[in-house]
């Protein structure tokens, strides 16, 4: 859950554009986009018990229609699954993360770099996916530096559009979950990484 919220009615209340999949009829992916700098931007995403497939889309859903920064296990998670052809979604930091103080890792400096917080993922990046070392960043949030990198695609001044694509009957559909769904989502709260509706079934 993002510290910004409470509970699971507040974070439906909050978001605009949900992409919720289920399988067997069981919630097992989330995915909100914030709107910003008129263009969606992912904000969270929980898919611990989803399938392979269901994270397979989900990832593809989210460089086509919006853009997000990216770090950890997502981060590795985007590389794994695009290889050699991320660099296609790979967004300037300078140009997108402008309302917040980001670093090079020169600029980061030592400390920060062998951090235990950093120190494990840039081994793992530098040795297997040293093409996109060079696209990273170091950013505050929490009180704590974190490596990043911006993926994805800027559909400017179309968000409706970017929204169509990842969402379905928005908000409507929400209200008319029950309260078993919105627990659901309440025990996913753990899993929602931050970095800042289409319901559908499940199926490659």
């Amino acid at each position: 859950m993002g510290s910004g919220f409470q509970d699971p009615e507040e974070m439906v209340r909050s978001i605009p554009v949900w992409r919720l999949v289920f399988e067997n009829d069981r919630l097992t992916s989330v995915m909100v986009f914030k709107e910003k700098r008129r263009c969606l931007k992912m904000v969270a995403y929980a898919a611990g018990n989803a399938s392979k497939c269901v994270k397979q889309n989900d990832l593809k859903c989210m460089v086509r229609y919006s853009y997000a920064e990216i770090s950890g296990g997502l981060l590795v998670a985007v590389l794994k699954q695009f290889g050699p052809s991320v660099r296609r979604h790979i967004l300037s930091a300078d140009k997108i993360i402008e309302d917040r103080e980001i670093f090079t890792l020169e600029e980061a400096g030592s400390e920060v770099l062998e951090s235990a917080e950093n120190a494990e993922i840039l081994a793992r990046l530098k040795r297997d996916f040293p093409e996109i070392v060079p696209h990273l960043y170091i950013r505050k949030i929490g009180g704590k530096a974190k490596v990043k990198l911006v993926v994805g695609r800027l559909y400017k001044g179309t968000v409706p559009f970017a929204a169509t694509r990842v969402m379905a009957q928005g908000k409507a559909v929400l209200k008319r979950m029950k309260r078993e769904a919105l627990a659901e989502l309440s025990g996913m709260r753990a899993g929602l990484s931050w970095a800042g509706r289409m319901v559908g079934k499940a199926g490659c």
